[in-house]
C-alpha cells in the first residue's frame, strides 16, 4: 500500500499521467482533476448533501473493503492520516508486500473503533464542541503525529495504526504530546482572542492563529499587523492582514466575498477561507467584517 498528499499546487499534468486510475483511493480529495484519477472511489464527507453528521473520512474507512492500492489526499490532517492508518491495518494481517516492509507484533490486531469515531467527530464537530475527547491521549497524540510535517508520511500512518490497534504510548510519545501542546500554550500567550457571538476574532502573527481560534468557535476573524510583505525579504516590510475562514464548509455561515469587495477592493477566497488585498494594509473595521459573515 503506497500513500501520497498532493496539495494543490503540486498538481501538474506530468503528475495526473503517473497516477493509476484503477488502483488509486482517494481521502477527502476535493480537487477535480485529482478526483477523477481516484478510480476506486474517493472517501469523502463534504458531497453535495453532506452534514456534520455524516461520517468522517476515517470513520467511512473502517467499513471500506481491504485493497492494496496507491491512496492519496490533500491535506495530511488527523482525520486523513487516521483514515490511511485504518485502511493500512487491514492489511497487517496477511503476508503481504502491502505492509512495505512493516511488520510490527501488533500485525492483525483490530483497530479501535471508538478512537477512529473519536477522531472523526473532532473533525466534524470541531474541538471547540468535543473538547471532552481531547482529554485522550491518544487523540492528542494522533493529533500531534498528523502536525509532524518534517516526517514521513508512511511513518505517520503507521505511528498512527500503532495506537489504533492498541499500542500503549511510551515515555517518548507523551513528550512529542506535551512538546505540542507547549507549541500551542506559547502560541496562545501570544495572542489576543475576542469572542462576538459565535464568532472567533484572534489578533495575532503566530503561524498557529487559526489553530488557536478553532479551539474556542467554528467560525474566525484573523487578524495580523505584522503580515510580512515578502517572507524571502523582510525589508519590505509588513501590512494588516485579515483573514476570515471557517473550520469547513458544513459550518453554517457565509463569508460574503462580494460584499467585501464592496468595502474594499481585492479581497477574495473560497467558501471556507479567504482574506483582504493582498501587500497592502486593510482599514476595515471589525464591526464592518461582521457585517459580511452571515449565518446560514
Amino acid at each position: 500500500m503506497k500513500f501520497s498528499i498532493i496539495p494543490a499546487y503540486s498538481i501538474n499534468e506530468n503528475l495526473l499521467t503517473s497516477i493509476d486510475v484503477n488502483k488509486t483511493l482517494g481521502i477527502e480529495v476535493t480537487i477535480p482533476s485529482l478526483a477523477a484519477k481516484c478510480g476506486l472511489g474517493n472517501i469523502d464527507h463534504h458531497r453535495e448533501g453532506d452534514d456534520s453528521d455524516t461520517p468522517s473520512a476515517c470513520e467511512q474507512a473502517l467499513t471500506c473493503p481491504y485493497v492494496d492500492c496507491h491512496v492519496v489526499g490533500v491535506l495530511a490532517d488527523a482525520d486523513t492520516l487516521t483514515a490511511m492508518a485504518v485502511l493500512w491495518a487491514k492489511v497487517f494481517s496477511v503476508e503481504s508486500d502491502a505492509c512495505n516492509g512493516y511488520y510490527p507484533e501488533e500485525s492483525g490486531y483490530k483497530v479501535d473503533e471508538e478512537l477512529v469515531n473519536k477522531i472523526g467527530l473532532i473533525d466534524r464537530k470541531g474541538p471547540a464542541s468535543k473538547p471532552d475527547l481531547l482529554l485522550d491521549k491518544r487523540v492528542l497524540y494522533i493529533r500531534a503525529i498528523a502536525a509532524q510535517k518534517d516526517m514521513d508520511l508512511s511513518d505517520q500512518v503507521y505511528s498512527i495504526m500503532l495506537v489504533l490497534c492498541g499500542k500503549k504510548l511510551n515515555d517518548e510519545d507523551l513528550k512529542l504530546i506535551e512538546a505540542e501542546e507547549l507549541k500551542f500554550i506559547d502560541a496562545e500567550k501570544a495572542s489576543k482572542i475576542k469572542m462576538v457571538g459565535d464568532i472567533v476574532i484572534v489578533e495575532s502573527s503566530h503561524s498557529m492563529a487559526t489553530q488557536i481560534g478553532y479551539k474556542y468557535g467554528d467560525v474566525l476573524i484573523c487578524i495580523n499587523n505584522t503580515f510580512p510583505k515578502d517572507f524571502k525579504d523582510a525589508t519590505k516590510g509588513t501590512y494588516r492582514k485579515i483573514t476570515l475562514c471557517k473550520r469547513d464548509d458544513h459550518v453554517p455561515y457565509n463569508i460574503n466575498f462580494s460584499k467585501l469587495n464592496s468595502l474594499e477592493n481585492g479581497w477574495g477566497g473560497r467558501p471556507t477561507i479567504g482574506g483582504s488585498p493582498q501587500g497592502i494594509d486593510s482599514n476595515l473595521t471589525i464591526d464592518q467584517i461582521l457585517s459580511c459573515i452571515d449565518r446560514i
